[in-house]
């Protein structure tokens, strides 16, 4: 499993701990940024579910026939 921290070292260890991967928004250079402007974008409808969920941030959905890259690069052109 991955995760993405918003801000707490103590969270992260305890993914670790746990063997999973946990990323801080801080190390990828999005500190002190908005919910809403973070984008997920992903082919799984578990995230759009979660966004009904929650309301907060933005997740596109992909859906394509073939997910394939060739593919989910088109529909990211468009």
């Amino acid at each position: 499993m991955k995760s993405l921290l918003d801000d707490n070292d103590y969270v992260k260890k305890w993914f670790e701990s746990k063997g999973s991967e946990a990323i801080k928004l801080i190390e990828i250079g999005l500190k002190g940024a908005d919910d809403e402007d973070i984008y997920i974008i992903t082919l799984d409808l578990d995230f759009g579910y979660l966004f009904l969920k929650f309301q907060r941030g933005t997740v596109i959905v992909l859906r394509s026939q073939r997910a394939t890259p060739i593919e989910i690069i088109k529909l990211l052109e468009k």
